[in-house]
């Protein structure tokens, strides 16, 4: 069973209750156009660590805290560039209420180069199964 992790973000005041019942997520990249409609996800909050570690070639946060959410069965999934996923989907995402709000929340988590309009992203559209 593939696992959405949810970064939780300063600010963000109860993750559990924002992503109820029927919406997106946004991914950066191609890696989420291999679910498919009908499958089960787990649902996972993740918050990073206070100190980043150093391991190999790698740094890592340690203290980094995963917990299981719930469970949702994916209802599609969109992929192209980032300028018309949120023309077209950023309205029911799960955090943002428009796309000016949407590119503020995908900069902060995966960097502002990663949020030009014809950066390849992925939408996973859900419905949660539990609350």
């Amino acid at each position: 069973m593939q696992k959405i992790e949810f970064v939780v973000r300063d600010g963000v005041k109860d993750l559990d209750r924002m992503i109820q019942g029927i919406f997106n997520t946004f991914r950066h990249g191609n890696k989420w156009t291999r679910l498919k409609v009908g499958e089960t996800v787990e649902l996972m909050s993740f918050v990073k660590g206070p100190t980043v570690v150093e391991v190999g070639n790698f740094k890592k946060a340690a203290g980094d805290q995963h917990a299981v959410l719930g469970f949702a069965v994916v209802t599609g999934v969109a992929f192209g560039p980032l300028g018309d996923m949120l023309m077209d989907y950023a309205d029911g995402n799960y955090e943002a209420q428009d796309e000016a709000e949407l590119a503020g929340v995908l900069a902060s988590v995966y960097g502002p180069e990663n949020v030009s309009r014809h950066e390849a992203y992925t939408v996973v559209h859900l419905v949660r199964l539990t609350p």
